[in-house]
């Protein structure tokens, strides 16, 4: 038998095991080298090569993994934010949501994967640092599908008008400071088919990490809304209003489409933000690894041998509990000098 480390989709399994983090928005592994592997397989001991850089990774993941599991030090108090106007679209949409609707409406066009986006991502523009700590957050949006009874052609639009608009969340990191565009981690929380004869509340239930917000997709949207402004003027013009339909270049005829042309499109009018729900307290983590609020050090031999059983699955021995209270005595006294 090789001796091998864990995969890294196994080491991410393993933290998300040993310190209770819900790993949906957390992925301390970024920085790891890719996983060799071995035929079809991520875990055959012989493609698994160790190096210099990957151990300092590990060391770096598992610090941030520390941290994110006691970060919160007292039992949050739940809080609520509305937004409404002040709606900031990507550069590309911007000028012509400025002139249309004063920025009153978060505007959803494209499906969030498509390459050349625009409108895929609604951001809350005024929530600028997230949530405050990790939790479940109750999200309600004021939301209507417009114009699903569009005139203009699939083939200009690149849109089935026959399927419900469907709204949804994906996560969005704040200090990417890009919430715009694609993310590298961005899991979609929660979706609904949102109707189109007027402005109803949806209410969704969603885990958001600290410092990060939700932002709103159109998750059945446009296949290219930036090709579809030429394809419009190509293929629909007599369609659009008269008065539009002079335009010359897209910049133009972007504000013009949105501005005065039977768009579909997905439009927001408010968002609540209520939470953390229910949070637990004493949290996840700190009821797994210390039973209590708080670390007691009158304890730590009970806690490492708790800990470390889990960690080496099986029971540790004295031994080895020992080595590590003199290891945490060590730190301890080098952090007092």
């Amino acid at each position: 038998t090789v001796l091998r480390r864990l995969s890294t989709r196994e080491y991410r399994q393993t933290i998300s095991d040993l310190l209770a983090i819900d790993m949906t928005m957390f992925d301390p592994t970024m920085e790891f080298p890719r996983d060799e592997t071995g035929s079809e397989f991520d875990n055959i001991g012989d493609s698994l090569v160790m190096s210099g850089h990957l151990l300092e990774s590990y060391l770096k993941a598992a610090d941030l993994a520390v941290e994110k599991a006691f970060r919160v030090t007292s039992a949050p108090q739940e809080q609520t934010w509305h937004f409404e106007d002040d709606f900031y679209q990507q550069a590309e949409i911007a000028t012509g949501h400025r002139e249309a609707f004063k920025n009153r409406f978060i505007c959803l066009y494209d499906h969030p994967f498509n390459d050349k986006i625009e409108g895929g991502y609604g951001p809350i523009s005024n929530f600028k640092n997230g949530v405050p700590v990790d939790g479940i957050y109750e999200v309600r949006v004021l939301a209507r599908a417009m114009h699903r009874d569009s005139p203009y052609s699939s083939r200009a639009l690149k849109l089935d008008l026959d399927e419900p608009f469907r709204l949804g969340i994906r996560a969005g990191d704040t200090r990417i400071a890009d919430m715009v565009h694609r993310q590298p981690i961005q899991p979609k929380l929660a979706e609904k088919v949102v109707g189109d004869d007027d402005f109803e509340w949806y209410s969704f239930q969603i885990p958001l990490d600290e410092g990060f917000a939700p932002r709103f997709t159109f998750e059945n949207g446009h296949h290219d809304f930036r090709g579809m402004v030429g394809r419009l003027y190509r293929y629909d013009k007599k369609k659009l209003p008269k008065s539009i339909q002079g335009e010359k270049g897209i910049f133009k005829q972007r504000i013009a489409l949105i501005c005065s042309a039977e768009i579909p499109h997905i439009r927001i009018d408010q968002v609540e933000i209520r939470g953390p729900l229910n949070y637990p307290w004493p949290s996840p983590s700190r009821q797994l690894i210390f039973h209590a609020a708080d670390f007691n050090e009158n304890r730590l031999k009970e806690i490492l041998q708790e800990f470390l059983s889990r960690a080496f699955r099986r029971k540790a021995t004295a031994e080895e509990v020992s080595k590590f209270v003199d290891f945490y005595h060590a730190r301890r006294r080098l952090k007092e000098e």
